[in-house]
């Protein structure tokens, strides 16, 4: 029962990585009004970067965590993109699984330390939403917790979220999917109708 949504935060966990790495923290609007970092420091952000990377690809969010602090330590100005990165990467991390026997167990040790981990994405979320410089920037926070919302089953809160994501810098055409499938949740909680899946959030009022 855990196994599929589990791989389904994991693309979302590598999408939003990559798009972290592609935008290049160090080079973001905020980093170029600040001096050039060292050399070396550089080097060794861009082998943290890595290193988290291919974590994310192989499901290992929570290991991957401990390369994100490290870059943030090296990184005195992080951009929105790195923000929402390592919200996402939290919020996988709270629901990464191992297998044994057949059965999917967390990887985490308690449900404390999961929702602590849920808290920091959001906490991130937050931090991002106020470093963002492009709408498209703010509207992407506010989809990483809208998806976290609605996977612990917040269904309207994370509807509500994607929403106002929407509202920001219209969603693609499969996030305004997933918001769609969302409100018919709440709206016909007993439907499994997919022919609402690609509507637009709010279109069936």
């Amino acid at each position: 029962m855990i196994r599929r949504p589990v791989r389904a935060l994991r693309v979302a966990g590598v999408a939003a990585l990559v798009a972290w790495i592609a935008s290049a923290t160090l080079r973001s609007e905020a980093a170029r009004s600040q001096p050039s970092p060292d050399a070396g420091v550089a080097a060794e952000v861009e082998a943290l970067r890595d290193s988290a990377n291919r974590r994310a690809m192989a499901g290992r969010f929570l290991a991957g965590l401990a390369f994100l602090r490290r870059i943030e330590r090296l990184t005195p100005h992080t951009s929105a993109d790195f923000e929402g990165a390592y919200a996402t990467a939290l919020g996988n991390a709270a629901v990464e699984a191992r297998v044994e026997r057949g059965l999917a167990i967390p990887v985490t040790r308690s449900s404390v330390e999961r929702v602590s981990l849920l808290r920091d994405a959001f906490a991130r979320v937050a931090a991002g939403e106020q470093k963002a410089e492009r709408p498209n920037q703010a509207r992407d926070l506010r989809v990483v917790r809208a998806g976290q919302l609605a996977f612990w089953g917040f269904v309207r809160e994370g509807y509500q979220d994607f929403r106002s994501a929407h509202g920001v810098s219209p969603l693609d055409q499969k996030t305004s999917g997933q918001a769609g499938w969302l409100e018919l949740r709440f709206l016909e909680p007993t439907s499994d109708d997919s022919r609402h899946a690609l509507k637009e959030p709010g279109s069936r009022r």
